[in-house]
């Protein structure tokens, strides 16, 4: 306000000091050579003195300003220190805090606690709470590579995930990836046919299966039951049978029968004529006849037809005994 005054009373005065020129005067008078002056010093006109009211008002504003003012890491740079912070991981996501700490002692003066373990601990003076920060590990790349089932048009495939430096990059969904062609009911090769040239002659993977005896054609080859032969056994001896029909027919094994009196073990039980009161040809009196019978406890002997009475009319089979019951032992030559 004051300045302005002085600009209007500065402007006063040069309108009133100026020269006043015309070239007629009133009533025939000249008065082009008269002028109008102002006396300064005349007692009709005050000079107002104008003080100087100019003010140094500059402020610095990162004076005295407490690590808690927004300014003051712009104010003090070298004191902030930031710093980054990971947070436990959650499935493939990298989160991180992100701190800002304050490094400077009472003087402002920037401490490093790794040169200087004297140092005052660091004040946090900003935190924030775990956000995201990588997708995945950015220090794996191409050892970090994961594969998800997908679907297109109703096909199933697999996607293929990798991570490069910390961000994932996501491959196309692969319905069919392209192979040797096998027997596995699958496309391998990507042409739209299953297991061709793969199929057995019964319409199947792997080798054609045996023949069994069941009346069916199980090896696809036209015929039921063909040539199938196998051993059976019986207790007396082993021999083989045929399949017929889906059954097993035809064993050649010998099957025990009742004992008869003919020098043979009819029932398969190890014993000959046992229990019977059997008669030997006449031919035979004297002849050895192998055996493996009590009361022979082991090994082979031999038994042999004697008769029962002078004229040789009822013969009988002896007991199996052992060849030195009947080989006698040598005498001894006289001298």
């Amino acid at each position: 306000m004051l300045k302005k005054l002085g600009v209007y009373l500065f402007c006063f005065l040069m309108i009133v000091s100026c020269n006043d020129e015309t070239t007629t005067g009133y009533g025939g008078v000249d008065i082009s050579q008269r002028t109008v002056s102002v006396d300064l010093v005349s007692p009709d006109i005050q000079v107002v003195e104008i003080l100087d009211i100019t003010v140094d008002a500059w402020v610095n504003p990162c004076e005295n300003i407490p690590n808690t003012h927004v300014r003051y890491c712009d104010c003090n740079p070298s004191c902030c220190q930031r710093q980054t912070w990971y947070c436990p991981p959650t499935g493939t996501e990298i989160q991180a805090k992100y701190a800002v700490l304050d490094i400077c002692d009472e003087n402002l003066t920037p401490c490093d606690r790794n040169r200087d373990p004297a140092c005052p601990p660091a004040e946090i003076i900003e935190e924030t709470g775990c956000q995201h920060a990588f997708d995945c590990p950015p220090g794996i790349n191409e050892d970090f590579t994961m594969y998800y089932d997908c679907e297109i048009d109703g096909n199933t495939g697999r996607q293929e995930v990798k991570c490069d430096k910390g961000r994932l990059y996501y491959g196309e969904c692969i319905t069919c990836f392209e192979e040797e062609e096998v027997c596995d009911n699958q496309d391998n090769d990507c042409d739209g046919n299953v297991d061709e040239n793969q199929l057995n002659a019964c319409g199947g993977c792997g080798q054609v299966p045996e023949d069994i005896c069941d009346g069916l054609d199980n090896d696809c080859d036209g015929s039921a039951d063909e040539q199938l032969i196998r051993e059976c056994t019986t207790v007396c001896n082993s021999g083989l049978e045929i399949c017929a029909n889906g059954n097993w027919i035809g064993c050649t094994a010998q099957r025990p029968a009742q004992e008869q009196c003919d020098g043979e073990d009819n029932d398969c039980d190890n014993l000959v004529d046992e229990g019977l009161n059997c008669q030997c040809p006449p031919a035979s009196v004297g002849a050895l006849v192998p055996c493996m019978e009590p009361p022979l406890t082991c090994g082979m002997g031999f038994k042999t037809c004697e008769c029962v009475n002078e004229d040789c009319q009822v013969t009988e089979m002896t007991e199996c005994f052992a060849l030195c019951h009947w080989v006698p032992e040598l005498e001894p030559d006289e001298e």
